[in-house]
């Protein structure tokens, strides 16, 4: 029972105020917003833990094709193409190379020429080199690398393009996209040559005992690419033997009239590597590089692989040079994991971001321009070698800028914003990046202005997900 006086005597109970009721509105809608926030960072999450995962089984994948189809075996280079020659005995890649290596056979994976369908050798002898040839004794120390390659036969099954077409298709080419050298001469950026062992377009016919000439396809396994060098996804079709009852929510597997060409991958992988020996067919190192969405088609506007954005690439960039005496060229000091990279203000902008792979494809395709050939040490002028004679004092006096033709993958892990170059003016663009590694080659700088005494190339792949190193030994 409450007695009448004490209820008189206390004062009323009120009511939460206007600014109680906002502060609780307040609380609850950060936390409304922090749980809300776990949702796009958990599908980051999974849709990241996801990519990884796929790319380890790829990768496994890929690695025991390799080996157990010995898909990069010498052989299948220098005569790939077997009977489909306009003489009856092709070769791989159109080029007339002098009889007195190798009875006349090209092997991509030792030789390259100094130009689409020229020769390796001006003459008839080996001193008369102006390709590559890692076997050559002039040029090259007994047992030395081979040349580095991308073996790619998914891109080429993909857009239709084969050895001995019209465009030569190189990997990472930068040639006409980025700018020359100092002294006026194409930069170092041609490109790695896109080898392939699978060959689907017929180069010739024969004529059957009914007199009627047909096609010669020498190697129809090419229908087995892509099963290959994508990795399937998970996914329930529509029953193709039973087209009339079709579902609403399935894919349709029958919009190929034939069933067969729905591509339900989205991993794919190559492979860029070298013979550890030019002296050992069987041992090759390099890299599986795993895909994400890789589009196979050409740029419409550069006729160049829509998923290859190549830039100027200074592996080494900085402010202090350390100086080789004499020399008026050195390295750039404390940047041994920095990359400038940089493109015509014309071209957009490329998109890098923490994560992307970009990759060092500086290579030279002509041995003069490769090497000093007569062992002086290197005049900065001098165009009889551009890799060699500079030593760096902040490594031990090593070469720091071979090898002439390479392929070295680096993710980024810091990026700078892409700003007019402070080095070229407003006619170029230019973005810093740090990557996940020290640099395996670094660009020469010219002292008096810190710009590249030589023009290397780089090559932005937005569209890969993994690069592991890998060992391939084909028995």
């Amino acid at each position: 029972m409450i007695r009448p006086g004490l209820a008189r005597g206390r004062a009323p109970r009120a009511g939460l105020t206007l600014t109680e009721i906002l502060i609780g509105i307040m609380i609850m809608g950060v936390g409304l917003i922090s749980v809300a926030t776990l949702f796009p960072i958990g599908l980051l999450r999974l849709r990241e833990a996801q990519r990884q995962t796929r790319s380890a089984l790829l990768y496994e994948s890929a690695a025991s094709d390799m080996a157990a189809r010995s898909l990069i075996n010498t052989q299948s280079f220098t005569l790939a193409n077997l009977m489909n020659g306009p003489a009856g005995f092709g070769y791989w890649y159109a080029c007339s190379v002098t009889p007195f290596t190798l009875n006349g056979l090209f092997d991509p994976l030792i030789q390259d020429a100094p130009t689409y369908g020229g020769d390796v050798y001006s003459g008839n002898t080996q001193a008369d080199l102006v390709g590559l040839d890692a076997t050559n004794g002039l040029f090259h120390v007994r047992g030395s690398a081979g040349l580095p390659f991308c073996y790619d036969p998914l891109w080429r099954y993909q857009t239709g393009i084969h050895a001995g077409d019209a465009d030569e298709a190189r990997f990472g080419s930068g040639i006409g996209l980025i700018r020359n050298d100092p002294d006026g001469a194409a930069p170092s950026a041609h490109g790695l040559q896109r080898l392939t062992n699978f060959n689907s377009r017929s180069n010739g016919t024969f004529t059957g005992a009914d007199g009627v000439a047909r096609p010669l396809f020498v190697m129809p396994s090419s229908a087995a690419i892509p099963r290959i060098f994508v990795s399937p996804e998970d996914v329930v079709w529509n029953e193709p033997n039973n087209p009339m009852n079709l579902s609403t929510i399935l894919p349709d597997r029958t919009i190929s009239g034939d069933f067969s060409m729905v591509n339900d991958w989205r991993y794919s992988w190559f492979f860029t590597g070298r013979l550890n020996s030019a002296s050992n067919a069987a041992t090759f190192d390099g890299d599986l590089v795993i895909c994400e969405n890789r589009p196979f088609e050409l740029d419409a506007t550069t006729s160049r692989p829509a998923d290859e954005i190549v830039v100027e690439g200074v592996f080494g960039h900085g402010r202090k040079v350390a100086e080789i005496p004499g020399l008026g060229v050195g390295y750039a000091a404390a940047s041994d994991r920095t990359v400038l990279l940089r493109w015509l203000a014309t071209q957009p902008d490329p998109i890098v971001k923490v994560g992307t792979w970009i990759c060092d494809v500086t290579y030279e395709r002509n041995q003069l321009r490769a090497l000093n050939t007569n062992g002086t040490p290197l005049n900065p002028l001098d165009d009889s070698g551009r890799f060699v004679g500079i030593p760096n004092p902040l490594n031990g006096g090593k070469w720091d800028n071979l090898p002439a033709q390479r392929a070295f993958w680096y993710q980024v892990v810091k990026v700078s914003p892409a700003v007019d170059d402070p080095q070229l003016g407003a006619n170029y663009r230019s973005m810093v990046v740090q990557v996940n590694s020290t640099l395996r080659a670094r660009t020469p700088l010219v002292t008096a202005d810190g710009l590249p005494h030589v023009v290397n190339a780089a090559l932005i792949a937005p569209h890969v997900v993994n690069v592991v190193p890998r060992t391939v030994v084909v028995h």
